[in-house]
């Protein structure tokens, strides 16, 4: 107690300690999905990241440090733009909530222990009416998370700009040591993944038992995460375009590592590169091309790193013909057990396919190969076995067989079946061919009758018992999200100025204003179904563009308050770009590094939320006191 004492009455010792609290959060970054046990439910969207328990210590001790002087300004610049947002924040809010016209859709279900706060009052005598109870208490609710909402996001950021406004170096050390220790993790875990990605069925046991443990498996959705990512590296993350997010940062810090310290990080500035591509992620390719002929551009005709620069470029195409062959032997490999169905003919409860071999083995009559059929509940959650059946002959790759499938006496409570190949290595271990392609999905009514679903990729296939890990995956299409981001348009542009208030009212909104073609993806669909079974507080449509989805929210005017800190930035850049980064030096171009990583995630901000990873207001922090320091200078 003594010691803690000491520590808040001493501000150097304040200062120190938030350095270390920062370096945590950035460290922290890739664990941005951790398990529900582990997470603070009241600290809005980013109580599942791990960085929000070092961002909350750090928080506290700058608390304290303003406390302790005698004289705070609230004229400053931060500080009244942090007003501003909450003001904006409040008004829309108040606007969504009086115009909101899908109460019908929000009852007292949808809220953790409401029922049997109700039923405790009418054992008292006081009876409670559901419908105002239900208003009463998401308006408590969403008022409290717009706060929290905004002070762990932009409040995060002024945190940063105040503790390094005086000594943005600092920052930048501390941002690269995190980013830095944060990525040998990654490369340290992905190394076990791309024994996996190549049909190694030993790494994909290991990814299975440890994956578990970084999140809770299947949580959203009834598959998101997945236990394994087939075909896609993610790493740590839970998916694939969370690395690429992560990576268009840490790319440009092993950078300004290479240019200005040591060549060591080449070689993982290399893996990084690959790993990028290997996410598969447009968006990441697109971000990935624009930081180089950002930097290209922006460089002097003196470039004192001219040397660096052609080893750096080499570098790149050598690590582009990598790819390529690396790419082509782990698609040749990542699918040994790659099953693909036909439907031949349906009739009542028999269904006969054509199971075509899709991977690179020969699937051997004698290696425990068998084709399971399963019974499931809710079209895609598995309840037990059905029948099974044995290959009749040694399968080719490219070849097919048909197989006949008869699903007598459904048991109560199912209307699905699944059929997928398995391979068995023992008793209780087995691989599943959809771990790496497709299954088949079909319903079942209740006299028996199967009809077929037009339901073939695995993305939501979740068996149990010994099945019971999740080997689901997220189509590659981008049907999803443009069908979202079009629906956020509509949704704003009938209320362009105010929005509809929050993230939450808005899920009202989205299922009748998403377009005809989304409407026709699988995906969609299932979100769909899930928010009108589940109510739109326990299931919700995912942010694919946090641009509209401001817009749709907050209207017009909040998408220029939430993008303000990256107009400032923008004009800093501009004119100090000639004074003062122009000139080169060491220094100059780990700035320039820092603001490519930046603009990058900015670019992240048309495919994914902002919110996804802790990366963008950490970095927003440190972007702020460099653009303060250099204008104060000019």
């Amino acid at each position: 107690m003594k010691l803690f004492d000491a520590v808040i009455k001493n501000e150097n010792t304040l200062i120190k300690v938030q350095y270390v609290m920062f370096f945590l959060a950035v460290l922290f970054i890739p664990f941005h999905e951790i398990h529900k046990s582990m997470r603070l439910f009241i600290l809005g969207d980013m109580f599942g990241k791990l960085s929000i328990y070092p961002i909350i210590c750090g928080m506290f001790l700058w608390f304290i440090q303003l406390s302790s002087r005698q004289k705070f300004s609230l004229k400053n610049p931060v500080v009244m733009f942090l007003l501003i947002m909450l003001l904006w924040e409040y008004i829309s809010l108040i606007h969504g909530l009086y115009i909101f016209p899908f109460w019908e859709k929000i009852d007292v279900s949808q809220f953790s222990h409401m029922e049997k706060i109700i039923i405790l009052f009418s054992d008292f005598g006081i009876t409670l009416s559901p419908l105002y109870v239900t208003k009463a208490w998401l308006v408590i609710k969403l008022l409290e998370s717009s706060f929290i909402n905004l002070f762990f996001t932009f409040g995060v950021s002024a945190w940063g700009y105040f503790l390094f406004r005086n000594d943005y170096m600092k920052g930048i050390d501390l941002f690269q040591k995190g980013i830095i220790t944060g990525a040998f993790i990654c490369i340290a875990y992905s190394v076990i993944e791309l024994f996996y990605l190549q049909g190694n069925i030993l790494a994909a046991r290991l990814l299975t038992m440890v994956n578990p443990l970084l999140y809770d498996v299947a949580s959203i959705h009834g598959w998101w995460p997945p236990v394994l990512f087939p075909g896609r590296m993610r790493s740590v993350f839970a998916e694939p375009s969370f690395l690429a997010l992560y990576l268009a940062v840490a790319i440009p810090v092993f950078a300004t590592m290479m240019f200005t310290k040591k060549k060591k990080y080449i070689l993982s500035f290399f893996f990084l590169c690959f790993a990028l591509l290997a996410t598969k992620s447009k968006t990441a390719f697109g971000i990935f091309l624009l930081q180089i002929i950002s930097f290209l551009i922006g460089m002097n005709k003196s470039f004192k790193y001219m040397k660096k620069l052609i080893a750096l470029l080499l570098c790149l195409i050598l690590f582009f013909a990598v790819y390529v062959i690396g790419m082509k032997s782990i698609a040749s490999r990542a699918g040994i057990y790659m099953a693909e169905y036909k439907v031949v003919s349906i009739d009542k409860n028999k269904v006969v396919l054509k199971i075509t071999n899709a991977g690179s083995q020969t699937w051997q009559q004698d290696d425990n190969i068998k084709v399971f059929g399963i019974w499931c509940k809710d079209y895609d959650k598995p309840v037990e076995h059905a029948m099974s059946m044995s290959l009749p002959y040694d399968i080719h790759p490219k070849e097919a067989f048909e197989g006949t499938f008869v699903f007598d006496n459904p048991p109560q409570g199912v209307n699905g079946i699944i059929v997928d190949l398995v391979k068995f290595e023992n008793k209780r271990e087995f691989w599943f061919a959809s771990a790496g392609s497709k299954i088949f999905n079909a319903s079942i009514d209740a006299e028996g009758n199967i009809s077929e679903r037009n339901n073939y990729k695995n993305k939501l296939g979740r068996y149990i018992g010994e099945m019971g890990d999740v080997f689901s995956l997220e189509s590659g299409s981008n049907t999803s999200r443009y069908g979202i981001m079009m629906a956020d348009l509509k949704i704003g542009m009938e209320h362009p100025f105010l929005g509809v208030g929050d993230t939450i009212l808005k899920q009202g909104y989205v299922t009748d204003a998403l377009p005809q073609f989304a409407l026709e993806s699988d995906e969609v669909n299932m979100w769909v179904q899930l928010q009108n079974k589940k109510g739109i507080l326990k299931s919700q449509y995912p942010v694919l563009n946090e641009l509209t989805n401001q817009f749709a929210q907050k209207g017009i005017i909040g998408v220029m308050l939430f993008l303000c800190p990256v107009f400032y930035i923008i004009r800093s850049l501009f004119r100090i770009y000639q004074k003062t980064l122009v000139t080169g030096g060491e220094q100059t171009y780990v700035i320039r590094f820092f603001f490519i990583a930046f603009f990058g995630v900015c670019v992240g901000f048309f495919s994914n939320s902002a919110n996804a990873l802790y990366t963008y207001w950490l970095l927003l922090g440190i972007i702020l006191s460099i653009s303060s320091y250099f204008d104060k200078k000019i």
